[in-house]
């Protein structure tokens, strides 16, 4: 599960932002603001592509609580771990 929700986290982001990422520069301490330059719009549209992905539905809350990568990352791991519950 995890390399998969990596994976696809990796790619959203790549989408975002329009930049190949280096994985191994990416960690979960990577904030999305500042390391990875995303601007409010860009955290729209990483909330539709993360909805779009996952089949989920975000609320502000939920985005607004994403400042790193481990955050996104761990947010939809307790959303994967709820739905196999």
């Amino acid at each position: 599960m995890s390399d998969i929700v990596i994976e696809k986290i990796t790619k959203i982001f790549e989408l975002v932002i329009g930049v190949k990422l280096d994985p191994d520069k990416i960690t979960a301490e990577t904030t999305l603001s500042q390391d990875m330059g995303l601007s409010s719009i860009n955290m729209l549209y990483l909330a539709i592509a993360i909805e779009e992905e996952f089949k989920i539905e975000l609320t502000n809350l939920n985005v607004n609580s994403f400042k790193t990568v481990g955050d996104v990352y761990n947010y939809l791991n307790d959303v994967y771990r709820k739905e196999k519950a």
